[in-house]
């Protein structure tokens, strides 16, 4: 998954770290003995940084003796420390490296009783996942239907012992194979083929659901339900023709001009994103909401909010 071993991965986070020995500016460091590596090993490791233009080095006796981050090495270290920092994108990772693991032990006669983490997909930008890594992407992806687990027994020397295997579902191999493990586009590609997405309908007061089996003055809280795609973009088209007629201050029509606009463009996506899609319709209901109390076209703003309504209750 990632172009570098983990070794040099490490071998750079060295130089970073070690920036008060500079060189030019630059973190400069003496590889010489660096985490046990033969010397055969530090040669082919530099070579290749040094072919990616990620280190300079200089040479004594057929060894580097001193390697340098160039401006461009530098600058890679700091995004692959920024990346193995950052939890979203270590988690995302660690996903679509436990779903390539958990591909290949199917084909496997002998499945790894050691597991995951013992395998080199368990490292990422040259440094393990935790054992909680392991055990959230695990949870996150059963609970998304891209992985079940069964206990595989075994005979061990003290006796009958077992261990966990992985297994890929139907929908976890077809995230491998079309979406080169990719949970990310997977799930936002069947929220769009599905033509449905997830939606909050909010705080509204005053609102008529009776097209959603409602009643009139209704407080409603915390109400979510789906929303059809098409639907929604005609929705968000009759907002925006009635823009002109509301009646409200300019402040107001430029905040519902924007979020309709937000809408209209998440809609229009080729594979619409839940989460975008969800916060520009309820945003759009609550900027309406609001609208109510302060327009000459109450009635009308109204009309639109039942609608809007109507579409997640109905769905």
């Amino acid at each position: 998954m990632n172009e570098l071993a983990p070794s040099s991965y490490r071998l750079i986070e060295t130089l970073l770290a070690n920036a008060e020995t500079t060189h030019h500016g630059r973190p400069t460091a003496n590889p010489k003995g660096f985490e046990d590596l033969t010397d055969s090993q530090v040669i082919m490791m530099v070579n290749q940084l040094q072919d990616m233009h990620i280190l300079i080095s200089q040479w004594g006796d057929d060894f580097p003796f001193s390697i340098t981050l160039t401006g461009n090495g530098l600058a890679r270290a700091q995004e692959y420390r920024t990346n193995r920092t950052n939890k979203r994108t270590r988690l995302q990772a660690c996903r679509s490296h436990l779903l390539a693991w958990a591909y290949d032990q199917a084909d496997a006669t002998d499945p790894d009783p050691e597991g995951f983490l013992a395998d080199e997909r368990a490292w990422f930008y040259g440094w393990k996942f935790s054992d909680s890594d392991f055990r959230s992407s695990v949870q996150y992806l059963v609970q998304l239907g891209l992985l079940k687990t069964s206990v595989v027994p075994t005979l061990g020397p003290e006796g009958i012992d077992s261990y966990i295997h992985y297994l890929l579902t139907a929908a976890g191999v077809r995230c491998v194979e079309e979406f080169d493990c990719d949970v990310v586009k997977f799930n936002n590609h069947q929220d769009g083929r599905q033509g449905r997405v997830t939606v909050a309908i909010g705080t509204m007061i005053g609102s008529n659901f009776a097209a959603a089996g409602g009643d009139q003055s209704h407080l409603t809280q915390g109400v979510s339900g789906t929303v059809d795609i098409e639907q929604t973009r005609q929705w968000a088209d009759s907002v925006s023709t009635v823009l002109p007629v509301l009646c409200v201050p300019a402040d107001r029509i430029s905040e519902l001009e924007q979020t309709v606009a937000e809408l209209k463009a998440a809609t229009a996506e080729p594979v619409p994103q839940q989460s975008r899609v969800a916060a520009a319709f309820g945003k759009t209901l609550q900027v309406l909401t609001a609208l109510v109390t302060v327009s000459d076209a109450a009635g009308l703003i109204q009309m639109l909010i039942d609608q809007g309504a109507a579409l997640a209750l109905g769905g």
